[in-house]
């Protein structure tokens, strides 16, 4: 066996001058793909939080609107399409709006809201404490 097969990282890393991360790296990639874990590979990230989403693409970047009118009045369909048809694989196929019970809330553009049959009540501290006797 080599010598240098025996000597710790952290020793390999003192006499390179580095900090004992950058060896204990290569060293893994060695053990876990031999050589071809020693050639250079894309540090790309597979994701990009910052990223415009593709579904938002659909929509935003298909086509040229002739007027803001125009532009979110397709916002406003796609929104609904996102919200209540398109299939999230994060909820197992379904469209998020499946997670809100008995809601159908659609986004309109150029009408009012319509009103809320019930108002949510809004819990303030009193209701959850107890007053004191």
């Amino acid at each position: 066996m080599p010598a240098d097969r025996r000597r710790s990282v952290a020793h390999v890393a003192a006499e390179a001058g580095q900090s004992r991360r950058c060896p204990a790296k290569w060293y893994a990639r060695w053990r876990t793909h031999g050589e071809n874990g020693l050639l250079d590979h894309s540090s790309r990230p597979a994701i990009s939080p910052a990223r415009t989403a593709e579904d938002t693409r659909e929509w935003a970047y298909v086509r040229d609107y002739t007027s803001e009118h125009e532009r979110h009045a397709a916002l406003a369909d796609f929104l609904n399409y996102h919200s209540h048809e398109r299939p999230h694989a994060g909820l197992g196929g379904k469209p998020p709006i499946s997670r809100t019970s008995g809601s159908d809330y659609r986004v309109t553009f150029d009408q009012p809201p319509e009103p809320l049959d019930t108002l949510p009540q809004q819990l303030t501290f009193e209701n959850l404490v107890e007053p004191a006797s």
